[in-house]
């Protein structure tokens, strides 16, 4: 029933987790005065010893120790994309011992998951990670798994052919890892939706690869004291040797006109390499596309 859960609910469902399964540091039966002078017949710890797959359950607890040992436990395979999330956050976990064993437990079992689990967990994990504040070096174990080939390809698959969903930040994230180079001219012709194919596109023509790496403060008006949070981007360049000017011929035929406006962008940046950049120009003056037509008459002008 865990492996069934949609991997994006994780924090939802980590809640209703704990009050359902009675996960509590002290679970109300033995908070009573006769369960602590007759005692349980089996505590938790033994529980999770003996009994098979408890260690899924328990890596929600309340009670860190039982955590830790819960991911002492895990061996193997991740057995689906909410507990590959699941484990995952534990490197994020507030108690330093429960993140130290979910570094050897990931360690263990990340590498002998397969890939189509791996791309579906990193569907989610690629926007949210950025926004954990309490891991420092454990990051490395995730990193090195979504930096996979084999999961490069499935999170290719998913991003072409998810027809909702945020896939435009999914590929940003993805975007770190160089294995996902070879696929973004195929994500950029053949992506269901649009935002997607644009992100393509304008990191094919710009030559580098751009992702979220954290947040900064950024001051609007210090007499008043107003600020606002402001992403910051990490870039590295591009392992393709794809034409400019192909890329943009093909971006300027797309049935979008987001995508026919980042590739008029294109035109406009590099407009030192192209060819025929007038042509093109008066060739989109009359598009369906605002943003296109505008950037159109500012080449011209």
């Amino acid at each position: 029933m865990l492996d069934a859960i949609d991997p994006s609910a994780l924090a939802e469902a980590e809640s209703v987790i704990v009050r359902e399964a009675e996960l509590y540091r002290r679970p109300p039966e033995e908070s009573t005065f006769m369960a602590r002078l007759l005692g349980k017949s089996v505590g938790s710890l033994e529980q999770l010893s003996e009994t098979h797959q408890l260690e899924k359950l328990f890596l929600f607890h309340r009670d860190g120790n039982l955590r830790e040992a819960a991911l002492r436990k895990f061996d193997g395979p991740v057995s689906s994309a909410f507990m590959f999330i699941a484990l995952a956050w534990r490197l994020n976990d507030w108690v330093p011992e429960v993140r130290r064993a979910a570094e050897e437990c990931v360690s263990r079992c990340f590498p002998q998951t397969p890939a189509s689990i791996v791309a579906q967990a990193a569907a989610v994990l690629l926007i949210r990670k950025s926004s954990w504040r309490r891991w420092g070096d454990e990051r490395r174990w995730l990193d090195a798994v979504l930096n996979r080939r084999d999961v490069a390809s499935e999170l290719a698959a998913l991003i072409i052919e998810r027809p909702s969903g945020p896939t435009a930040r999914i590929l940003r994230g993805a975007l770190q890892t160089p294995w996902m180079d070879s696929f973004l001219p195929q994500i950029a012709g053949s992506a269901v939706q649009p935002a997607t194919r644009a992100v393509a596109y304008e990191t094919l023509i710009a030559g580098q690869a751009s992702w979220p790496n954290g947040w900064r403060w950024r001051w609007v008006d210090k007499t008043i004291g107003r600020r606002r949070v402001e992403t910051v981007f990490a870039h590295r360049p591009l392992a393709t040797d794809i034409s400019l000017q192909d890329i943009i011929a093909l971006a300027l035929r797309d049935r979008s006109g987001a995508v026919r406006s980042v590739a008029m962008s294109g035109v406009i940046r590099h407009r030192d390499k192209l060819s025929d950049v007038e042509a093109i120009a008066r060739e989109f003056l009359d598009d369906s596309a605002r943003g296109v037509r505008e950037r159109a008459e500012f080449i011209l002008r």
